[in-house]
């Protein structure tokens, strides 16, 4: 299976920079983003925010899990399932429950199966488009364009994801919500938590992000932590998958970085595209492996699902 996922990232990697070459669409728009150099002084994680990346990895871990298990509950023991759906394909595993310890209502998204074409090839449609004016009211005037896959694959979704955390919201008496997700749903969960909060406008959001690619370009960075301020992505090491898809491609990562860097330090890098932190690294360490992790002691994808 490690071959397997190295292989989808690869495809990844390819789409990047040859689909332009390969595709039937319409070329995207290629431009170098002016952003100033950012080396922000960086800072070691807590004790207790290194326990939350745990935390949250492990639900992360859980959207790789059957619909049928979470529903189950024997996929977790630490949450109450509200709804779950996704079939591993185009449209990836996904659930909405209820989490007592945190008091919140949990909306968790799977990565990129790399065994499955469909998924693959939604990770290659990447040419920026903008969000829905009716999902996101405010982004076209903030100039926002995201990757159109995962634009696509996120409503694949939402009115599902919606509704469940509506009906969360009412049941469990709470305002809280928290959006996760690795990979291609880390993705996802950044783009949900955008848009439940645009929906609901009196929730609490917040999302806890792992191997985030970049989702959007540089208008949707500001954008995002406008709406969700709240809003974290943890980088293990040498992870290709949060630098791509490339800059030059109109493409940048968003605020929140935490990077783990390989001598397993914890680090908060403050702004976007911070040289201190993963984006720094040399270009020959880029590494498939780390994608899945650790992530405080969480590996996350297909593999690492076998309740």
């Amino acid at each position: 299976m490690l071959a397997s996922n190295a292989l989808g990232l690869l495809v990844l990697v390819t789409s990047a920079v040859a689909a332009p070459l390969i595709s039937s669409s319409p070329a995207p728009e290629v431009r170098t983003i002016q952003i100033r150099a950012n080396s922000a002084a960086v800072s070691v994680l807590s004790a207790s925010a290194k326990a939350e990346v745990a935390t949250f990895a492990e639900l992360a871990r859980v959207a790789y899990c059957s619909a049928a298990s979470v529903t189950a509950g024997t996929a977790s023991s630490s949450i109450v399932a509200i709804a779950a759906g996704g079939h591993d394909q185009l449209i990836p595993g996904w659930f909405v429950a209820y989490s007592a310890s945190l008091k919140a209502i949990i909306v968790a998204h799977q990565g990129t199966n790399s065994e499955s074409l469909l998924s693959i090839l939604e990770d290659a449609h990447f040419i920026p488009t903008p969000l829905p004016e009716a999902m996101f009211p405010g982004a076209g005037a903030a100039g926002v364009k995201v990757h159109s896959g995962f634009q696509n694959t996120q409503g694949f979704t939402a009115a599902k994801v919606l509704a469940a955390v509506k009906s969360g919201v009412a049941k469990y008496g709470t305002s809280k919500v928290i959006t996760v997700g690795h990979s291609l749903g880390a993705a996802i969960a950044e783009l949900d938590a955008i848009y439940l909060k645009l929906q609901i406008p009196s929730l609490t959001v917040s999302a806890r992000l792992f191997g985030l690619p970049r989702t959007g370009n540089d208008a949707f960075a500001p954008y995002a932590l406008k709406v969700v301020p709240d809003s974290t992505h943890t980088t293990n090491q040498n992870d290709v998958v949060p630098r791509l898809p490339g800059r030059a491609l109109g493409f940048q990562q968003i605020n929140g970085e935490q990077w783990i860097t390989p001598d397993n330090v914890y680090q908060s890098c403050p702004g976007v595209e911070n040289t201190l932190c993963a984006v720094g690294q040399s270009v020959l360490k880029f590494s498939f492996s780390d994608h899945a992790g650790p992530y405080a002691g969480v590996f996350l994808g297909g593999d690492y699902c076998t309740l």
